[in-house]
């Protein structure tokens, strides 16, 4: 028998990640996409339409941080800064940093790293 996992939404609108909340302002509140998450062992976020899932991340965490296991995007919506929102939304959540994990690392998950870390540090707007 399959396990049902329930989720539970998130509004964005509710919480202030700082400097980033322009972020989930543009590219998701304003755009009225719904953000659900479930939290066990493991983290998984999904961004939805209605019904249709937009994307989907799967965190692991430690005790000093966490990273990303595997992140699925609708072709549609590549490159809108989707991936971007999630992972600053399982920061919020887990209340870590993530970090990379560089193994098996695919050159746009290369390319990802290198927005992230030089928006994180303020180098580049989101």
């Amino acid at each position: 028998m399959e396990k049902i996992v329930k989720y539970t939404f998130l509004d964005l609108t509710k919480i202030n990640i700082g400097k980033f909340q322009e972020c989930l302002e543009k590219y998701i509140i304003s755009k009225n996409y719904k953000v659900r998450f479930w939290k066990n062992y493991r983290l998984i976020i999904k961004i939805s339409i209605g019904e249709k899932c937009i994307g989907r991340a799967i965190f692991f965490e430690n005790d000093y941080d966490a990273h990303c296991d595997d992140v699925k995007i609708h072709n549609d919506f590549k490159r809108k800064k989707i991936c971007t929102c999630m992972y600053l939304i399982a920061e919020y959540i887990l209340e870590k940093e993530l970090i990379p994990d560089v193994s098996g690392m695919t050159e746009a998950g290369k390319s990802f790293w290198d927005f992230y870390k030089s928006m994180k540090r303020g180098n580049k707007n989101c």
